[in-house]
């Protein structure tokens, strides 16, 4: 039997806004590579795992720094 592993996915903009995200910022993250996302035809996706340690890394803090649109409570 193959080995698989599933990674739990969601859409990417939705996702990001949950977490407090601006839509800009969360595109940076992704073009950073902070956050890894796929496309199915013309909707992008990320990886939830890919949240995990965003913090740690320092991009939340670096979006209040520089400014950059973080939401509050997902709206």
């Amino acid at each position: 039997m193959a080995n698989c592993t599933y990674r739990e996915f969601r859409p990417f903009v939705k996702e990001c806004a949950k977490v407090g995200i601006g839509k800009t910022f969360a595109y940076e993250l992704a073009k950073d590579g902070a956050l890894e996302t796929f496309t199915i035809g013309r909707k992008r996706f990320v990886y939830l795992d890919s949240f995990s340690g965003l913090s740690s890394r320092g991009a939340i803090s670096k979006a209040k720094t520089a400014g950059l649109p973080l939401e509050e409570n997902g709206k």
